[in-house]
């Protein structure tokens, strides 16, 4: 048809302004889907799943005054009326929603059809990636070595192998120890024994428990400053740590995907915010007016109210701890906040305070291993300089269980988004939008000596249940009991802090492991309605199951005892 030539002419007419900017385009298969799509890579890298995107990207970069000559020259302005050709939705169906305020229309162009029958049987897959796969789509290489911040710092390039080292302690700086620098550890020149970076501290005589303080390169730099150099080269290099950001101010506000069970299709839209459901999930009749989601209701009243970062009547706040959203008025009797922070009730406020004392502690247990709560601390460069390094040792440790995620599962990226939903939920990352917003995930790791061997995701939902859409273990350590050891862990810090239930997606494949092995059971269908209330992680025809966590009614101090 002439509209289906229009937007062909449109779409190369942009791809041709974007290779001659210097902009490349590759194609690549989405995530579970069985055709690949066009990515439009920029000049730095930067990869883009839309061609609309991408012209919106360089159109920006034009606009903000941060393009060069071969920028300018390629760029050909575009009316606004004629890129909506190529929006998700036509005007047809755009004003069908309006019309209702309830129904997406999902009136989509004839290039996007055969796709939309894919998208609507799987947006997003949990896939088990096996190590003896071969070639991965993604391009991801099995990583055979440790798993340590050592080996972290010397894949990064800030020091390398055979680098000589230094115990110095006291002001005066005095030798007690020299070492050398291997992939397994650091080897004393005394003894030729291999440590660990805590190892060698303890083997120099010295109990001061600071060894990345003490440990200093030939070059008078320690082992703090080589981390937090290594931080910052991780950030910029692997452009890991970002907003999961959706543009709800275009053609387009809404989400493409129902927060309850993770698929895509015909969605209920709220009013007020850009979350979108399935009629069937959300079990209720349509309203003829407007209709506000349980993200925009307060949890004791079921009322919509404005929201604010301060108290009054019709105010709605968020929970930093569950997140779901209450009226002062409706919650004053039970209501805790500190600082800025504002709590539905004195539960979620006590679990938050047991949470910050759990994070970053290392708990030691039996045969050298060792569990840790971390959750990423946000700080810009200069703050970065001047941190306590406990806290950038804990955040180049989410680095490394981001690669043991990496190992265990398939990429999982979000289409409405861009986003690495894995990643981001180990770096806590927030988002605009309910469903992609993992600003309350922590992560629990398991180390041997100091190599991690297992890292898991979790995110609690008050004191009822608490979510772990991801756990793995390298691939070397598997049949071994380490996940045993892990979600031992991960359930005596569960029970100190209150929590009752711990609630996973279980591929297939492993159901009967979770249940045989690890004492998990099917989901009891009043769980399931009370998780239609909160906004978990989802996938398409994956199982819940649930498990019930022993309640000890005792606190986890900084020991582990």
């Amino acid at each position: 048809s002439g509209a289906r030539q229009q937007k062909h002419l449109l779409r190369e007419n942009i791809i041709s302004m974007l290779k001659n900017a210097g902009w490349s385009v590759e194609y690549r298969q989405r995530q579970s889907k069985d055709y690949q799509d066009a990515v439009y890579i920029d000049r730095v890298g930067r990869a883009y799943w839309s061609v609309t995107l991408a012209y919106k990207k360089f159109k920006e970069n034009i606009d903000g005054g941060n393009a060069d000559d071969k920028d300018i020259s390629a760029f050909v302005p575009i009316p606004e009326e004629t890129l909506r050709l190529l929006f998700r939705f036509s005007e047809k169906g755009r004003k069908a929603r309006k019309k209702c305020g309830k129904v997406v229309s999902r009136s989509k162009s004839m290039d996007e059809k055969t796709k939309l029958r894919v998208n609507l049987g799987k947006q997003r897959t949990l896939l088990a990636r096996r190590p003896n796969d071969g070639f991965h789509s993604d391009g991801y290489e099995l990583y055979e070595g440790k798993r340590s911040l050592l080996t972290w710092m010397l894949d990064l390039g800030t020091f390398p192998i055979g680098q000589k080292v230094i115990y110095r302690k006291g002001r005066s700086k005095r030798i007690l120890l020299e070492g050398t620098v291997t992939k397994e550890g650091i080897s004393c020149v005394c003894c030729n024994i291999m440590h660990t970076i805590r190892g060698f501290e303890f083997h120099a005589g010295s109990t001061l428990g600071r060894p990345f303080e003490n440990i200093y390169l030939d070059s008078g730099n320690s082992l703090s400053q080589c981390l937090i150099d290594s931080w910052k080269k991780h950030i910029v290099e692997a452009d890991a740590i970002s907003c999961a950001y959706v543009d709800v101010d275009g053609d387009d506000p809404n989400d493409d995907t129902c927060n309850i069970c993770g698929d895509g299709g015909d969605l209920i839209c709220c009013d007020s915010c850009p979350s979108t459901f399935h009629h069937g999930c959300l079990n209720i009749n349509v309203p003829s007016g407007d209709w506000n989601c349980v993200y925009c209701s307060c949890k004791f009243c079921g009322m919509a109210g404005e929201e604010s970062s301060s108290t009054g009547n019709g105010v709605l706040l968020a929970c930093h701890l569950c997140e779901e959203k209450f009226h002062p008025d409706c919650a004053k009797d039970t209501t805790c906040d500190k600082g800025n922070l504002f709590f539905c009730g004195k539960t979620c406020f006590k679990i938050s305070q047991q949470l910050q004392v759990l994070l970053g502690f290392r708990n030691e247990f039996e045969e050298g291993f060792s569990y840790t709560v971390l959750q990423l601390h946000n700080f810009n460069s200069d703050a970065l300089q001047d941190a306590d390094i406990s806290t950038v040792e804990s955040n180049s440790k989410l680095a490394l269980a981001s690669t043991v995620m990496d190992e265990c599962f398939q990429p999982i990226i979000d289409e409405r988004s861009g986003a690495s939903v894995i990643r981001n939920v180990v770096y806590s990352c927030g988002s605009n939008i309910r469903r992609l917003n993992y600003g309350r995930f922590f992560t629990i790791i398991l180390e041997k000596g100091d190599e991690l061997v297992a890292a898991a995701s979790i995110r609690i939902h008050g004191s009822s249940l608490a979510e772990m859409p991801f756990i793995g273990t390298r691939y070397m350590y598997r049949r071994q009991g380490m996940c045993s050891r892990l979600l031992g862990a991960i359930e005596k810090v569960l029970s100190s802090l209150g929590i009752e239930k711990l609630v996973i997606p279980a591929i297939s494949e492993l159901n009967e492991t979770w249940i045989n092995v690890f004492g998990f059971s099917q989901m009891k269908e009043s769980k399931r309605l009370e998780m239609r209330y909160m906004s978990m992680i989802v996938f398409p025809g994956v199982d819940m199951l649930e498990k019930s966590i022993v309640q000890k009614h005792e606190q986890i101090d900084s020991t582990g005892a």
